[in-house]
């Protein structure tokens, strides 16, 4: 299940810097930053009419339009445990397109209607599209191993 980020986890929130000394606030700060920036770069900028990655692979980013890539951040949970994702957001259509890109899935979606080709009025309509999984935020993608490498790199230099 992919985790959400959302704005009372940030580091420079009080509740956060009240619990945790500022060794250990510094070494899972870098980490979680070195995570996200990993997390970013896998997901490939393309042009508009490119083609989307392939199944499996981290999923692209629009260039015009750069949402999910933009949104990812980091911050600490309840178990003092660095979260790296996209950052929790409502949708009135309660999808949950981070989720569905990670994880694949079937959602319904709702079409905008508007004016056809012809001149005709096409009313708004649902319909139902399956994701594949394209993970980008899995404990075996390549991001999540970097930031692994670079926290057992920093407690070795300063411990905790």
């Amino acid at each position: 299940m992919l985790k959400v980020v959302s704005k009372n986890m940030f580091i420079d929130r009080k509740k956060v810097l009240d619990r945790l000394d500022k060794k250990r606030i510094a070494v899972l700060a870098r980490t979680g930053g070195y995570t996200r920036t990993a997390m970013q770069r896998s997901m490939r900028k393309r042009p508009p009419k490119g083609k989307p990655s392939k199944p499996g692979m981290p999923p692209k980013a629009n260039t015009n339009f750069p949402y999910l890539r933009d949104r990812i951040a980091y911050g600490l949970d309840g178990n003092d445990e660095v979260v790296v994702g996209p950052l929790a957001r409502k949708s009135r259509y309660r999808l949950k397109v981070p989720e569905l890109l990670n994880e694949g899935g079937i959602a319904k979606v709702v079409l905008p209607g508007g004016i056809g080709d012809g001149g005709d009025f096409l009313p708004r309509r649902e319909e139902t599209v399956r994701y594949k999984a394209r993970p980008f935020a899995t404990v075996g993608s390549p991001a999540f191993k970097a930031g692994i490498k670079k926290f057992l790199e920093l407690t070795q230099k300063q411990p905790l």
